[in-house]
C-alpha cells in the first residue's frame, strides 16, 4: 500500500470538487479520527451531490490519517479547509 499524504490549504484547493448548489447540506469535520460522529469519512459517507464539507476551527495544522483505507468519493461535493489557517493534512 502506498502512503498519500494530501494538504487542503488555505486557499481550499486540493480535494475541492465543486457542483451547482441545490438543496445543499453543510457538514461538519470536528475531529481528526479516521471513522465515526465528527471524522471526515463519516462527512463523506453522509454527503449528497452539491454538499459542502467543512473543518473545524481548531484542526488547523492538524493531520487527519487515514488507517482504514482511502476515502472514495462517489458524488460531487465540495471539500473545504480555507477557513484554516493552517490547512488541514490527509495521509494514508
Amino acid at each position: 500500500m502506498t502512503k498519500t499524504s494530501l494538504f487542503l490549504c488555505s486557499l481550499g484547493l486540493g480535494a475541492a470538487l465543486l457542483a451547482a448548489p441545490s438543496a445543499r447540506a453543510d457538514l461538519a469535520v470536528t475531529n481528526t479520527n479516521d471513522n465515526g460522529p465528527g471524522s471526515l469519512r463519516a462527512a463523506v459517507a453522509a454527503s449528497a451531490a452539491g454538499d459542502f464539507i467543512a473543518f473545524a476551527g481548531n484542526l488547523s495544522g492538524q493531520t487527519v490519517l487515514l488507517t482504514n483505507g482511502e476515502i472514495v468519493l462517489n458524488t460531487s461535493v465540495t471539500i473545504d479547509a480555507s477557513a484554516l489557517a493552517n490547512g488541514i493534512h490527509i495521509s494514508g
